[in-house]
């Protein structure tokens, strides 16, 4: 973090004001994005049509996503395939403190973690992130010379590493990717 940045031709110095003047600015650079869309002349969006006519021709309404329970077992593997330098979330627990405390913690964290699956509910907590300016280019002083990267809580990845690896198999078992995606 720079030790003062410039603001609109102020300098600022305080610690707050500096990480309230890069929120503000990420807020803003994410809210002014256009999203991508193509209307025909009836109004009706060509790409969500497409999209949709795409997903119907592969399933039908029987075929549903279900997200199946995840063992203990396999949250043990997830937190084992997380790096030891993995930076800490806003919820302070490090990746070295949670590896030495799993096998106290694993059943817990399961049920935890089937719960939000049975309930589709993906916990507050898990979704709460330390956002962190990173230096880009030019000047350090200067906040458009940041990009934001959100640190989530470790604690959420092996839910979300298991609700990625069933949509993903869902997705790859009904021809719903396209085929040269991982070319």
């Amino acid at each position: 973090m720079p030790s003062f940045i410039q603001v609109d031709g102020h300098q600022i110095s305080d610690p707050t004001a500096i990480a309230n003047a890069f929120n503000e600015y990420f807020i803003e650079s994410q809210t002014s994005t256009t999203p991508i869309s193509c209307i025909d002349e009836n109004g009706e969006d060509l790409i969500k049509q497409h999209l949709q006519n795409f997903v119907n021709d592969r399933i039908d309404e029987s075929m549903q996503f279900l997200i199946p329970e995840i063992s203990r077992n396999q949250v043990k593997q997830d937190f084992a395939k997380i790096a030891s330098n993995k930076a800490t979330g806003i919820d302070a627990f490090g990746i070295k403190v949670l590896k030495m405390a799993l096998p106290a913690i694993v059943p817990s964290l399961t049920h935890i973690y089937n719960g939000s699956i049975t309930t589709g509910s993906f916990p507050v907590k898990f979704k709460q992130a330390k956002l962190c300016p990173i230096y880009k280019k030019e000047s350090v002083h200067e906040r458009n010379n940041y990009r934001p990267i959100s640190v989530l809580p470790i604690i959420s990845k092996p839910l979300e590493h298991h609700v990625a690896a069933s949509y993903l198999e869902y997705l790859n078992s009904h021809g719903l990717l396209y085929l040269y995606l991982y070319l």
